[in-house]
């Protein structure tokens, strides 16, 4: 018995120890702190492997972060429903103060506190944009102010280090954030417009798609497919969201086998994935038509989406009954297509 109380006094110690300021050899040390009691834990993701971390005797959120071959990573933290990318290096002790449980404005201090305080920077003055999105008109007028944002925190991080992987880093958070709050809500505003009273609204006239190929052979057109009503899904062969799809879609086809519908799926992904697309539609066993775009993205503005999948119904006239229909998932695709059939 005396063995296993040193036994589990030893550990509790190497526990502790973990989040001593020193890191082990070849490793890098993130300790986290914060007085928000309401923060019981923190999932980090290292490459692919995500991690629970947990508050410590000490209050803390303390992780040992081992290198294989580069001398620098990057850990993505979740929490809250807040994102935040740290910044690690091999031999490096980084510290990082939350103030209640938003992760995305922390600081830090000890090492690398220039490399992440970076960061927080760009969060908080993307804080200040809301009124700035609101004047912006464009998406293209969005995309520029995107480019020029990430474009200044490019250099400012070039200043900092010159460790490629934090510049790519540094590109990459500053842009997902960027695009977060200036081009989305912008895209979002737009399509809203087009979809309430512009040239989506319920009436409009469908936008067409072209000479795109079929799976059971040769080309078709939506003039081709006039006279029904089409159930279109904007999709991508490489898409997890749109594979969960897949189950409620029969169950749609089977309710209205014999009424005036037809699902059409157009697949945007890249010529590369053609053969995926194949192997795709065969597996999945779908009725309906089954459309390769070759990645024409300009049927995605048309359609004013940047997500898959994308449901449109379209009438038997070809003018757009919603270009934003609920997906197979929600129950009210069927309260939409049952007053209709």
């Amino acid at each position: 018995m005396k063995t296993l109380q040193q036994i589990t006094l030893l550990f509790a110690i190497l526990m502790l120890a973990s989040c001593d300021k020193t890191p082990p050899k070849d490793c890098a040390l993130l300790t986290i702190k914060t007085e928000d009691s309401s923060l019981k834990e923190i999932r980090a993701r290292i490459g692919r492997k995500v991690k629970v971390l947990k508050r410590d005797s000490n209050g803390e959120f303390c992780d040992t972060i081992h290198f294989k071959k580069q001398n620098s990573d990057q850990v993505l933290l979740f929490a809250n429903k807040t994102i935040r990318f740290v910044y690690i290096e091999k031999n490096k002790s980084v510290v990082m103060n939350v103030t209640g449980d938003n992760l995305s404005l922390a600081t830090f201090d000890k090492d690398l506190a220039k490399e992440n305080n970076l960061f927080t920077e760009v969060d908080k003055e993307l804080n200040q944009y809301k009124d700035k999105v609101e004047m912006i008109e464009t998406i293209e007028e969005a995309k520029e102010e995107v480019d020029k944002f990430v474009k200044e925190y490019e250099s400012k991080g070039t200043l900092i280090s010159k460790d490629p992987i934090y510049k790519r880093v540094v590109k990459m958070t500053v842009g997902n954030n960027a695009a977060i709050t200036i081009l989305f809500p912008v895209q979002d505003r737009i399509r809203h417009q087009r979809l309430t009273v512009g040239d989506l609204s319920k009436g409009k006239p469908a936008p067409k798609f072209v000479n795109y190929e079929n799976y059971s052979g040769g080309k078709i057109s939506m003039e081709d497919l006039k006279g029904k009503y089409l159930l279109v899904e904007i999709s991508s062969s490489n898409c997890g969201a749109c594979r969960k799809q897949v189950a409620p879609l029969k169950e749609i086809e089977k309710r209205y086998k014999d009424k005036n519908i037809t699902y059409v799926n157009i697949d945007l992904a890249q010529k590369r994935h053609h053969d995926r697309w194949m192997k795709r539609v065969k597996k999945e066993k779908l009725s309906g038509v089954h459309l390769f775009a070759n990645g024409d993205d300009e049927l995605m503005k048309a359609y004013a989406t940047n997500s898959f999948p994308t449901f449109i119904l379209i009438d038997p006239q070809g003018n757009i009954v919603t270009a934003n229909a609920p997906k197979p998932t929600n129950p009210k695709l069927i309260e939409l297509l049952d007053p209709l059939l």
